[in-house]
């Protein structure tokens, strides 16, 4: 604080100035009260924004830790149920139970699978949605369904509920690092390809006397 009179500067505790005596102005006591008072609530609004910025900062920096370690994730949808061409446990459907279910074929073709060169058993396939699904079929049941599509998954567990797949006992997961096979789940073969986290092509076999 300094005169008013002068412009020295005065002690804290002087009532008048020691370089004009001058009585020290309650005024100029008042002023540089007032300065202190105000540095002291700058002070205190500096020291409560600080923390919100902090805060701020924090949320920011997790969020983006969320958005890293889910941004990989693939959504997975159900891609076909293959419980639904059972008609009862061990006997599937007939071609016109799957043309009631899927409608006209594109395509029907009659042919001959050979196992070897003494034996050779007669086979039909429906083709539906551009040969994408091919539904194999002896002696008018159901036995095999061809799928070439690619699929994107994360993880084997994942092709459990693709495809409505259960998991037994007796169930078993076989993975190369490029097919997984799962025997004795739903259906007694489920079969497919894979490169990184992209399916290529399924057979899901419903009797494995003939595949």
């Amino acid at each position: 604080m300094f005169c008013k009179n002068c412009g020295k500067e005065l002690l804290s505790d002087e009532k008048y100035c020691s370089g004009c005596g001058k009585l020290v102005s309650l005024e100029q006591s008042s002023y540089t009260d007032d300065k202190i008072t105000k540095k002291k609530k700058n002070k205190g609004k500096i020291t409560g924004i600080v923390p919100g910025i902090i805060l701020i900062i924090v949320l920011i920096l997790f969020g983006l830790l969320i958005e890293s370690s889910t941004k990989d994730v693939i959504h997975i949808e159900q891609i076909l149920d293959v419980n639904k061409y059972y008609k009862s446990a061990g006997e599937t459907i007939s071609i016109n139970d799957l043309i009631e279910l899927n409608g006209t074929p594109e395509q029907k073709e009659d042919w001959n699978y050979t196992i070897n060169e003494q034996k050779s058993i007669p086979l039909t396939t429906l083709y539906y949605n551009n040969s994408t699904y091919e539904y194999v079929f002896h002696n008018n049941n159901l036995v095999r369904i061809n799928i070439n599509k690619n699929i994107k998954f994360n993880s084997q567990n994942d092709i459990f509920y693709m495809f409505n797949l259960s998991k037994h006992d007796i169930t078993q997961i076989k993975n190369t690092g490029s097919t997984i096979r799962i025997y004795d789940s739903s259906v007694p073969d489920f079969w497919c390809g894979y490169n990184g986290k992209n399916i290529e092509w399924i057979k899901i076999t419903y009797d494995t006397n003939i595949f």
